[in-house]
């Protein structure tokens, strides 16, 4: 639909080509202003003052009128793109090669879920992160949280805002945490779009978001302090050192149609003040092209700044259907009476304005994706960063874009569009580090996903995005109608730079949740580091490799950034598989990386002790390590225990059967690690035999029934990097176990295949070991192993026999007696073995 007041622009800008209107001539009618308004005093408010907890209440649409705008026909004299339509799209690869330690976006560190409980569509999730807290905002609520996803408090806008408006009904949350003086700054928007506006500002008297916060309200419907029909509504917030500032798109109060977008500069000093005085702001208003003057644009984004340049930097998208520019804007002297703006198109690749989106299940209204309008904004090292969605090439999908250009050009440095057939992404958000690295968040459905978290990024050494990792999947099928015939999502995502750690970058998004119809929000923490460049010199190479095999033996420490950079696969834990993993990127050898799972995973694969023959002359004996594997696999790590006071182990060595291989071992307090791998990306020997030698030696004092072995943990990498744990057969090597033994359950949490345990049965056991009663002669004994829930209901009896001494394998294949899988959560399996008692906790994962 083309509003009425675009009808009479529509004349203006023929009329402004025609005349031959320029950039150059006609940057006086680029705005109106400035202005000059005064708020009333703030009045201050305490997070003590709001319950812990936040009520309840039953889920509300939001009917607000339909506040967007229909872009511009393409005029005569468009400029050219930077860039043909397409050429600037990149395949998202997650969606096509799953495995491989190459195929994630940056290291993701950890993730909560964030706020549930709220009355309103869209959400509008967005969040800022402090030195030890994080906020996360969603419309009507806000919430406190730690850092490690505690939800400290959470508060309704409405009541929050009541001491100086009484009547809102805060909505359009904007949040950041200003590092230049270490203060939250909370802004809001309140209004009915008919009889008035208001802008609602908070801020917080530290860098801890609980306590006092001062509370101002300020008019929208005002141009500086001249009364003006018009209501803000979806207002972008930067700042920098100097002031924050406050961006908004007006309609009309009478036709609803939009009007213009309004900049208003608001100093810090007033709005720091702890006093809560009044605060005094500068208002520019009715933005306009830079080419065609005679077009309002639409959607202006100033700059969350990092650094000093002097200069705020805002941004939009072009007002055209057919977008081939972005608008810059500079805006300096902020504090000034008359401060200084301007605009200029920058060249970019051509783009379409973006579909609405369908998902897994189909959608009888599809999800209204926002159009093309930026997002947010952001300054780094002479850089505005900003992202948006836009259509693929062929108008069908929905791609995430993201967009740097150099403001001293100005001239675009990166333009891609990211994505896949099949899917569609928006509501991107955007964020680079302090080493211009970059994380970029969006949501994304698909025809087989529901709507979903998926973030990627790209480190300074990368020439493209990585493909994408998942934050949260979506749930279930989601459609929720405003009455204004639009499947209500977004209207943001939330991202922010953690301002304790300058490579830290904090998301918050939406997600499809259960059950049908509802929203959730999660958050997530990743660090954008180079895969493998641990030691951070700009290679992968064997020094990496030493570092990690450090780590693994635990030489050294890794700390937060070296262990992103290490967990290769990735999994969370360091082990043999990241070494075959970031051997294999020293190789540059993808093909092994995204390899299918090799034979060696399916085949039943061992691993054992037994003792090779004394050496006649120098009376050492040695231990071999024996394993019975299948084709593929790559790598080792053993773990064996054993008490030092009485025995010696030397330098482990390879056998003939692992020749080629390096050996790298640490012993620490008892316990041998070995690592068993190849630099040149060679596979072990498939078969049985041994793999390494361990030459013993009994300690003065001990004698031969105190040389004991024990094997405790195996783990085998095939050539992806991905690990499992081999069989453990004769583990020890001396007399049967002196007391019963209970491993822990491996794996843990329960997945489809069950999990399993040892038990070791001794021979015979002390009085001082259980009691002169309970102490337990030899020979058989029962075995009764059972499984309880949470409420003390027996759900299985796995085993009930007779056992002799040794060692024996409890398995477990996650059914009740029924023989039905039992559902997701925690379980107790109890054994009893003679005067043993001992239980192990289960957690069984969804399946």
């Amino acid at each position: 639909m083309v509003k009425r007041a675009q009808l009479l622009v529509a004349v203006i800008v023929v009329t402004s080509l025609i005349l031959g209107a320029t950039p150059e001539s006609a940057q006086a009618q680029l705005f109106q202003g400035p202005a000059q308004g005064t708020s009333p005093i703030g009045q201050i408010v305490n997070t003590t003052s709001f319950p812990v907890v936040p009520p309840t209440s039953p889920f509300e649409d939001w009917r607000a009128p339909k506040h967007h705008i229909d872009l511009w026909a393409d005029p005569p004299g468009m400029p050219s793109a930077l860039r043909p339509l397409g050429s600037n799209q990149q395949d998202d690869l997650s969606r096509f090669l799953m495995r491989g330690p190459s195929m994630r976006a940056p290291g993701l560190v950890t993730d909560f879920e964030g706020i549930t409980l709220t009355p309103f569509i869209p959400p509008d999730p967005i969040m800022a992160a402090g030195p030890n807290h994080l906020m996360g905002l969603v419309n009507t609520s806000f919430a406190i949280f730690s850092k490690t996803g505690t939800n400290l408090q959470q508060i309704s806008a409405r009541s929050w805002f009541n001491n100086v408006s009484p009547t809102n009904n805060a909505f359009d949350p904007k949040v950041f945490y200003d590092h230049f003086v270490d203060r939250w700054v909370m802004v809001w928007i309140a209004g009915d779009f008919a009889t008035y506006s208001e802008i609602l500002i908070s801020v917080s008297d530290d860098s801890d978001p609980s306590g006092d916060w001062c509370n101002f309200v300020m008019r929208g419907d005002v141009n500086g302090s001249t009364p003006d029909s018009t209501g803000v509504d979806y207002q972008g917030v930067g700042f920098d050192e100097d002031a924050v500032y406050v961006s908004a798109n007006n309609f009309s109060m009478v036709s609803g149609f939009f009007s213009y977008v309004k900049l208003r500069i608001i100093p810090k000093s007033t709005l720091y003040d702890p006093g809560c005085p009044a605060v005094t702001w500068t208002d520019f208003w009715d933005l306009r092209d830079p080419t065609f003057t005679g077009v309002t644009v639409f959607t202006v984004r100033p700059a969350h700044t990092f650094g000093t340049p002097g200069v705020e930097y805002l941004i939009n998208d072009s007002p055209f259907v057919t977008g081939t520019t972005m608008t810059l804007w500079s805006l300096t002297n902020p504090l000034s009476p008359t401060p200084t703006l301007t605009g200029t198109n920058v060249p970019v690749a051509s783009r379409l304005v973006p579909p609405d989106a369908d998902q897994l299940g189909g959608s009888t209204t599809l999800i209204d994706v926002g159009g093309p309008r930026v997002r947010n904004a952001v300054y780094l090292d002479g850089s505005i960063w900003t992202a948006h969605s836009v259509a693929d090439a062929s108008g069908q999908y929905a791609r995430a874009r993201y967009v740097r250009i150099d403001v001293t050009g100005p001239t675009v440095l990166e333009d891609v569009a990211f994505g896949a057939d099949g899917c569609w992404l928006y509501y991107p958000a955007i964020m680079a580090d302090t080493s211009s690295n970059m994380v970029m968040v969006y949501n994304q459905s698909c025809t087989d996903e529901y709507i979903g978290i998926r973030y990627t990024g790209r480190t300074t050494m990368d020439v493209g995005l990585q493909p994408s990792a998942e934050l949260k999947a979506g749930e279930a099928n989601y459609v929720l109608e405003d009455g204004n015939e639009r499947n209500r999502w977004g209207d943001y995502s939330g991202i922010a730079l953690d301002p304790a750690d300058g490579n830290r970058i904090w998301m918050y998004a939406e997600y499809a949740k259960t059950p049908a119809n509802r929203w959730g929000t999660w958050f997530g923490e990743v660090v954008p580091v180079t895969l493998g460049d641990i030691n951070d010199d700009g290679f992968i190479n064997v020094a990496d490799v030493i570092l990690l095999v450090d780590f693994i033996l635990e030489r050294s420490t890794p700390s937060g950034l070296e262990f992103v950079a290490a967990d290769c696969t990735p999994e969370g834990v360091l082990d043999i598989g990241d070494v075959v993993c970031l051997v294999n990127l020293v190789l540059s050898s993808p093909a092994a990386l995204m390899a299918s799972a090799p034979d060696g995973s399916r085949v039943r694969q061992t691993a054992r002790l037994s003792e090779a023959a004394v050496d006649p002359i120098s009376g050492q004996r040695t231990v071999l390590l024996e394993t019975e594997l299948g084709q593929g696999v790559a790598g080792l790590q053993a773990h064996i225990k054993y008490d030092p006071s009485r025995v010696r182990i030397g330098r482990p060595q390879a056998t003939e059967r692992a020749a080629g291989f390096d050996v790298a071992a640490e012993d620490t307090n008892g316990e041998l690690v070995v690592l068993l791998f190849g630099q040149a990306g060679a596979q072990l020997e498939g078969g049985d035999g041994p793999l390494l030698r361990l030459p013993l030696e009994t300690l003065a004092g001990a004698d031969e029934e105190d040389l004991t072995l024990e094997l405790t943990q195996v783990k085998l990498a095939d050539l992806s990097g991905a690990v499992r744990r081999a069989e453990l057969g004769r583990s020890t090597l001396t007399a049967l176990p002196a007391r019963f033994q209970l491993s822990e359950p491996y794996p843990n949490p329960v997945g489809r295949a069950g999990t399993a345990l040892e038990l070791e049965i001794p021979e015979a056991t002390s009085p001082a070991l259980y009691g002169e009663a309970g102490a337990w002669a030899g020979g058989s004994v029962r075995v009764v192993v059972e499984i309880f829930n949470v409420r003390g209901q027996k759900i299985r009896t796995v085993m009930a026999q007779e056992l002799t001494p040794g060692r024996h394998t409890i398995q477990w294949d996650g059914r009740s007696d029924r023989g039905e899988l039992v559902g997701a959560g925690l379980y107790v399996l109890r054994l009893q073995a003679g005067p043993a008692v001992e239980t192990r906790k289960l957690i069984v994962s969804s399946r």
